[in-house]
């Protein structure tokens, strides 16, 4: 027999049903490591974004060659050049890595701002020019001119920083460079800009090709390319030519492919993703808990129709006259016993 107590009323409080636990319920209290591992993850993200930001909008990447490179895009740079050569339709090729295959003795071959050559490098220019190349070379104070000619001509610190190149070109009137230095004597070339104490160019013949030495090669540079006329000198150097090869191993550009092409500062940001990535998994994974069931557990149902009408009984005031239109006989249990200290009340008319 199921008995409920009274209140003190006299009468049985409805019982309290009970429900079900949620999948709120069931979820463990998120513990400090799991908001610990989200603030790093954030700030981790946001530091990330910043240095990758950075590094696109830096233009002198540590990775990439710095200087009077074709890759460099600052002041002192030859980026401008390369895009100078490729919008008027002439095939631009950066040479990373050691020179070991001399190029199409079609093309003009640039090796700027380099004051020091490898010997082999040397020998693969000597042999393209003698092949019908054309080399344009120049820098402060070069040491490797010797190795390309057997009379060099001598580098001097310039007097000026204005020359007159309707000589190279008619077309052309005034150059201008940033004073840095000349050719005091000739060697074995002849002066194209200049005199023969004081030169921008001298062009000498070697085998079918021809050398071109640049006194100051700060006339290509992205900071004085678009001053006077020094970007039709430049293009004069590859008016009869189909490419220009710019000579990037001495600066540093690396012959990498595939994954080494990558630069280190984008590996160790793409190594941080992925640690991220699974540190946030990890805390995730601690926060959520135990796998939740398919469907909500409920009570049986037999069991929820006896409560519902020991709820109902309990709110009747003559529960005895309620119960007796029940027909079903098994409902009689749940009559609670009246209180003895307290009479039941009569029924209202």
């Amino acid at each position: 027999m199921i008995e409920t107590p009274l209140s003190e009323s006299g009468f049985d409080d409805p019982p309290t049903v009970t429900r079900s636990p949620t999948r709120r319920d069931r979820q463990a209290p998120r513990s400090w490591r799991a908001w610990a591992a989200r603030i790093a993850f954030g700030g981790f993200v946001v530091l990330l974004a910043l240095q990758f930001v950075t590094s696109i909008g830096n233009t002198a990447v540590r990775d990439l060659p710095d200087g009077r490179s074709s890759f460099s895009r600052d002041t002192t740079g030859l980026a401008a050049l390369a895009l100078l050569y490729d919008s008027y339709g002439i095939d631009v090729d950066q040479a990373r890595g050691a020179l070991t295959t001399a190029p199409d003795p079609r093309a003009v071959a640039l090796l700027i701002g380099s004051p020091e050559v490898p010997r082999a490098e040397a020998a693969t220019l000597t042999e393209f020019v003698a092949a019908g190349g054309r080399l344009v070379t120049g820098a402060p104070a070069p040491q490797y001119l010797a190795l390309l000619s057997r009379r060099p001509p001598t580098w001097g610190r310039a007097s000026r920083d204005r020359w007159d190149a309707q000589a190279l070109d008619p077309a052309l009137r005034e150059v201008r460079t940033a004073n840095e230095g000349e050719w005091r004597q000739p060697g074995g070339g002849v002066p194209a800009v200049g005199s023969s104490s004081q030169s921008l160019l001298t062009i000498e013949a070697v085998g079918r090709g021809e050398i071109w030495f640049l006194a100051d090669t700060t006339i290509l540079t992205n900071e004085l390319l678009t001053e006077a006329d020094n970007a039709g000198f430049a293009l004069a150097f590859a008016a009869d030519r189909d490419s220009v090869v710019f000579v990037e191993g001495v600066h540093g550009a690396e012959a990498a492919t595939g994954l080494g092409a990558i630069p280190a500062r984008w590996k160790a940001a793409l190594t941080g993703l992925a640690l991220a990535g699974l540190v946030y998994m990890w805390a995730r994974g601690t926060r959520l808990g135990p796998p939740e069931p398919e469907r909500r557990e409920l009570d049986p149902p037999r069991v929820a129709y006896v409560l519902a009408l020991a709820a109902t009984l309990a709110r009747t005031r003559d529960q005895r006259s309620a119960l007796a239109q029940r027909s079903d006989a098994s409902t009689s249990p749940l009559i609670p016993t009246p209180s003895p200290s307290r009479p039941t009340e009569e029924p209202r008319p």
